[in-house]
């Protein structure tokens, strides 16, 4: 991640907010089962809250959409934004 630390909260660090985002949007395109925050975690090295707060902020920038389903949190890309332009 070129020079951002993966972890640092993102209001310290805001340059890399794009660049992590962009990280967790690739994980969860090359997963089709999508990715939990465990994954994320673990792919990115990140800490599990920290994942979390992005994969949130990367869902509310719409970028992924979540399933929150009985077996537990998910992650997707957001297929929906980039078919149909909303």
């Amino acid at each position: 991640m070129s020079g951002c630390h993966p972890w640092f909260q993102t209001n310290a660090h805001p340059h890399c907010l794009p660049q992590i985002t962009q990280t967790l949007v690739r994980l969860a395109n090359e997963h089709s089962d999508g990715i939990s925050v465990v994954d994320a975690a673990r792919l990115a090295g990140l800490p599990p809250s920290i994942a979390r707060e992005h994969l949130l902020s990367a869902e509310s920038a719409g970028k992924l959409c979540r399933d929150d389903a009985p077996d537990g949190l998910r992650f997707f890309d957001n297929k929906f934004m980039k078919d149909f332009g909303a």
